[in-house]
């Protein structure tokens, strides 16, 4: 099993971004197979120690995880194709809602979701009635440690 997190287009690395990233070097950290998909590349290589895959180069396999960020939904066609397990990772409530297609509900789709709090989750299960568990980003601890002193 291999899980996939597909990495937006975007100019810049934002939180939401950041905190995806976190999460796949976590699991990298772990012993876990991930990779980031890109599909422009340039923007996470730097950023984190885990390996990066061009869009063009992923191959699903059904064991696999698929997992996009919330504002991304049409990202979910290559996970669906697979027949893997597709999750997606809802940070803001707003984007969750704001780019599916016109004719596409969520319900529609094979997806199942993470969320970043108990707030999101609320909204999750009262606006999609779907629940989710909850996947609260990590503390760097390169950043955040005890004073030696």
């Amino acid at each position: 099993m291999r899980t996939y997190f597909f990495i937006p287009p975007l100019n810049k690395i934002t939180g939401g971004l950041s905190v995806i990233c976190q999460l796949a070097g976590i699991l990298h950290q772990a012993g876990h197979t991930v990779a980031l998909v890109v599909r422009e590349k340039g923007l996470v290589e730097k950023a984190v120690d885990v390996p990066v895959v061009d869009w063009a180069d992923v191959d699903l396999k059904p064991a696999d995880i698929w997992m996009i960020p919330e504002g991304w939904p049409n990202a979910l066609a290559l996970g669906l194709k697979a027949g893997c397990r597709n999750l997606v990772y809802v940070q803001n409530w707003a984007y969750l809602l704001s780019a599916m297609p016109e004719s596409v509900r969520w319900k529609q789709l094979r997806a199942e979701f993470l969320s970043v709090s108990s707030p999101v989750a609320h909204f999750v299960a009262e606006n999609l009635g779907f629940g989710s568990q909850i996947l609260r980003p990590g503390i760097d601890r390169n950043l955040f440690k005890p004073d030696k002193n």
